[in-house]
């Protein structure tokens, strides 16, 4: 039965061969154009969830503004994340990193290397040294627990491992950076990041070596560090328990601060009475890609928008509305076209 509709249908399409190609390939058209945009859609609806933690993880942002300047930013101090692991047993950790002076580093090979390359690298991050715990990117080789315990040891990416040593073994090998005396020993080597991680990055080195996040670890307004918090299995995925350790914030922000402000002949009380404000939110790590329009994300690249995501949503159901109704449209045509040639 179903080979003889095939065989009519053949029939029908070489008797009538214009309008079917026209039909038919209105028709396939636009399924090829819906098809793609469902495949855009889900590439950005999927940045960041290959992490085992995703959700629950949360980056933490700023609400802050200082006499006639306001901004929401991503770019946090650095004391932030231990006060918040201080004060909510919903966090069971927070980790950081660092890139604002990273971004244009000479790396070489050390001296006792064969070979000698000296190039400008440009995905170099400052991290904690859980910071491949909580973020499980995939390790070809090393320990995630302890591979950035020592202030001079080093992760690379698989490829930037390659660029710099070939095929031979980069784990125990060096690399110098040129803002740094002391060369850092590779004790690790990450699979490449996949397009689709809000966070970049070829190499990595411990918060402990930069001497800029020393210097300010007690500042709450040197803002050059992007945090983020893993909360407990409770918290994940409930707005409510969220709500209510935002709604805490302040009271710890006005005790923890208190003491970096006077460093810095100011009050934070007075800083609040003037107009100021700072405020702390947890935004979802999945939705960092897509709904970070209206905040400031200097450290993160490749931001996506959710605006476009609706508007190709909705091409894509008009197209393959129009499609269907153009094909319903010229097969009915084409069939009383026949009749009135018939009844003729």
């Amino acid at each position: 039965m179903l080979k003889s509709y095939f065989k009519i249908a053949w029939r029908n399409i070489l008797r009538h061969r214009t309008n079917s190609i026209i039909n038919i390939a209105g028709l396939a058209i636009g399924i090829a154009s819906v098809i793609l945009i469902i495949l855009y859609v889900e590439d950005e609806r999927s940045y960041d969830r290959f992490l085992g933690n995703a959700d629950r993880i949360y980056q933490v942002n700023i609400d802050m503004s200082t006499g006639n300047q306001a901004s929401i930013g991503s770019n946090t101090p650095p004391p932030i994340g231990p006060a918040l692991k201080q004060e909510f047993p919903q966090i069971e950790a927070y980790t950081r990193f660092y890139s604002n002076g990273l971004s244009s580093m000479i790396v070489s090979n050390d001296a006792s290397s064969t070979v000698q390359k000296h190039l400008a690298e440009h995905g170099l991050l400052a991290v904690d040294s859980n910071f491949l715990q909580l973020f499980d990117f995939a390790l070809k080789e090393g320990e995630a627990g302890s591979c950035l315990n020592n202030p001079n040891s080093m992760v690379l990416t698989e490829s930037t491992a390659k660029k710099f040593f070939g095929d031979v073994e980069p784990v125990g090998k060096s690399l110098v950076l040129d803002a740094y005396g002391e060369p850092f020993v590779v004790t690790a080597v990450v699979k490449d990041i996949p397009l689709q991680s809000t966070i970049q990055f070829d190499m990595l080195i411990p918060i402990a070596a930069v001497r800029p996040v020393k210097r300010f670890s007690w500042s709450w307004v040197w803002r050059q560090m992007n945090t983020y918090v893993l909360l407990d299995k409770r918290s994940r995925g409930n707005p409510g328990l969220i709500s209510q350790m935002e709604s805490r914030f302040p009271a710890m922000v006005r005790v923890q601060a208190a003491s970096a402000f006077k460093r810095i002949g100011k009050s934070f009380d007075e800083f609040i009475k003037k107009g100021g404000r700072y405020e702390l939110h947890l935004q979802p790590l999945t939705d960092v890609h897509l709904h970070s329009a209206n905040i400031d994300s200097p450290f993160l690249h490749n931001l996506g928008n959710i605006t476009y995501v609706y508007i190709f949503s909705a091409i894509a159901l008009f197209i393959i509305v129009l499609a269907c109704v153009n094909f319903m449209n010229l097969s009915t045509a084409e069939t009383l076209s026949l009749r009135t040639l018939a009844i003729r």
